[in-house]
């Protein structure tokens, strides 16, 4: 017996064939832009995820053959891994720099690789 076709869900994003996309992450200059920019690309890949759902979802209505609605119901799982990961980074980091960041706040200048001029 074939599966049913999923309930309808309302779109939480509006996709289209056309246009460009440029997405840039500038390298990080502090930590808190490293976890901003980390948590930032784990929503944008989330929302990708919502998208591609959405897209299987509308070729499932279209009675699109299941190998093929498989690949992107595989994709959107793994986006949702990759966003998953991506938040992840940004906790390990904050875990292991919290140390760091409370002796700087404690007034110890940790210099690194750099110059001590």
């Amino acid at each position: 017996m074939p599966t049913p076709p999923p309930r309808p869900r309302p779109r939480r994003h509006r996709f289209s064939r056309q246009g460009a996309y440029q997405v840039v992450f500038e390298p990080p200059e502090s930590d808190a832009e490293f976890i901003s920019t980390t948590l930032g690309i784990a929503d944008l890949l989330a929302a990708l995820a919502d998208m591609v759902e959405d897209y299987r979802d509308d070729l499932i209505r279209r009675r699109m053959p299941a190998p093929i609605v498989a690949q992107w119901t595989t994709a959107a799982e793994e986006l949702r891994e990759a966003a998953y990961n991506a938040r992840n980074a940004a906790t390990t980091f904050a875990d292991i720099f919290e140390e760091s960041r409370e002796i700087a706040a404690a007034g110890i200048r940790i210099l690194g690789g750099r110059n001590a001029a």
